[in-house]
C-alpha cells in the first residue's frame, strides 16, 4: 500500500524519541517500510525516517503549541499532497479530521486524547467522512457511536528497554507535577512505608513549582529524591531497578505508555483502577489495580514481591510489542479499503 502518516507537528519522529506519540509514529512508520508498504510521512523537518519526508517546518515548532497556525499549516499541506495514496492515516489533532473528512481518499484518524464534551462534538460531526481507531476500550466506549474500525494499542520496541531480575529498595513515580498525576499520594505512600521514593518529573510551569512547594516539599523526607529531565537510557535504568512504579494518577487515561515502559524493565505497576489500566495490568501477574485508597496501595506495595519480574516482561512483549502494533494498523488499513469501495452508500464514493 501506499500509505500517508500525518503526524503532530508539535513532535519530532525520531528513533531518538521514545515514551511519547511521536516513538509511536516512528515505530509504525518504520514497521510499514519493513513490511514493504510505501509509506509518506508528514512531520517536522528534524524527524528521523526512511519514509519519504515532507515538511513545512525545519524543526517541530513545540514552543506554539498554544497556537493555532502551525498545526494548520502543517495539516492543510500534507492533505494538499498525497500523491495518489491509497489511504491517510492522521494522527494529529482536531484539525487533520476536519479536512480530512473532505479528502477523496479514506482517512483513519487515531485517538490519542481523552474524550472531552469539544473533542465528542466534532468528531461525531464527521463520523460518516472519515474512519476512527481507540488506543484502548476504554477510550472507545467513552467516544460512544465513531465509525471506528478497532482498538489499537500504542507501543514500545522492548529492545530498548533493558530487563532486570533483580531489584533495589525503592519506590518510582513518574509523571507530571500536579495534582492530576498524584505525585502527592506516591509520597504519602512512601512515608507510610519508609521507601525510599524517586520522583521523576519536571517543575518548569508555574503551577508545577506552585503544586511542588505546597503539596510535596513540605511532606518530603530525605529518602525522597527529585529527579529532572533525564535521558531515555538513564530513565529505563531507573525503571529496571525500581521495585515497583507508583501510578496513583487522579484522571482516567485513554493509555499511558508509561505503565507498558516499566513492565517491559521487568518492574510490576501498581495503579488505580480506572481509565485503561485494567487493560495494560495483568492484575496479580504484573502489577495491582487498587481503589484511590492510600491503605490500599500500600498493601499492594507490601506483596509486591508475589509478582515475577520475566512476567512483566512477557506481557509487554506479548501484547504491547511494534509487531504487534503494526499488523494490526495495516489489517485496518485493508479493512477501509474494502469497506470504502464496496460500500456504495459511503458518502465520498461517488468521488473515487
Amino acid at each position: 500500500m501506499k500509505i500517508v502518516q500525518i503526524a503532530p507537528v508539535w513532535y519530532t519522529i525520531s528513533s531518538r524519541e521514545n515514551g511519547n506519540i511521536g516513538s509511536v509514529i516512528h515505530l509504525l512508520t518504520e514497521g510499514l517500510i519493513a513490511r514493504e508498504n510505501n509509506v509518506i510521512l508528514f512531520a517536522s523537518g528534524d524527524s528521523d525516517t526512511h519514509a519519504d519526508l515532507r515538511s513545512v517546518f525545519d524543526k517541530s515548532p513545540c514552543e506554539q503549541i498554544e497556537q493555532f497556525f502551525p498545526d494548520l499549516l502543517h495539516v492543510s499541506n500534507a492533505y494538499k499532497n498525497t500523491d495518489g495514496s491509497d489511504i491517510i492515516h492522521d494522527h494529529s489533532g482536531m484539525i487533520g479530521p476536519a479536512i480530512g473528512s473532505m479528502a477523496k481518499i479514506p482517512v483513519l484518524h487515531t485517538l490519542y486524547g481523552p474524550a472531552t464534551n469539544n473533542a465528542k462534538r466534532l468528531y461525531i460531526s464527521l463520523n460518516h467522512g472519515i474512519f476512527f481507531n481507540a488506543i484502548s476500550e476504554y477510550q472507545k466506549k467513552c467516544f460512544g457511536d465513531l465509525n471506528f474500525i478497532d482498538t489499537i494499542y500504542n507501543a514500545i520496541d522492548t529492545e530498548d528497554y533493558p530487563f532486570m531480575e533483580d531489584k533495589e529498595d525503592y519506590l518510582l513515580f513518574l509523571g507530571q507535577m500536579n495534582s492530576q498525576k498524584g505525585a502527592h499520594l506516591a509520597i504519602e505512600v512512601a512515608k507510610r512505608l519508609n521507601m525510599e521514593l524517586k520522583l521523576v518529573t519536571k517543575i518548569e510551569k508555574p503551577q508545577e513549582k506552585k503544586f511542588f512547594s505546597e503539596y510535596i516539599e513540605p511532606n518530603m523526607t530525605n529518602k525522597c529524591e527529585i529527579i529532572g529531565e533525564i535521558s531515555h537510557e538513564e530513565k529505563t535504568k531507573i525503571y529496571a531497578k525500581a521495585k515497583c512504579t507508583l501510578y496513583p494518577t487522579q484522571q482516567p487515561e485513554p493509555f499511558d505508555l508509561s505503565m507498558i515502559e516499566s513492565m517491559a524493565c521487568g518492574t510490576p505497576v501498581i495503579a488505580i483502577k480506572e481509565g485503561a489500566a485494567p487493560e495494560i495490568i495483568f492484575e496479580g501477574e504484573t502489577g495491582y489495580l487498587i481503589l484511590n485508597d492510600i491503605d490500599e496501595m500500600c498493601n499492594a506495595v507490601k506483596k509486591i514481591d508475589k509478582i515475577y519480574p520475566w512476567k512483566c516482561r512477557r506481557h509487554v512483549v506479548e501484547n504491547f510489542s511494534v509487531e504487534i502494533m503494526v499488523h494490526k494498523y495495516e489489517k485496518a488499513y485493508e479493512q477501509i479499503l474494502n469497506k470504502y469501495i464496496a460500500n456504495s452508500s459511503f458518502d465520498r464514493l461517488k468521488r473515487i
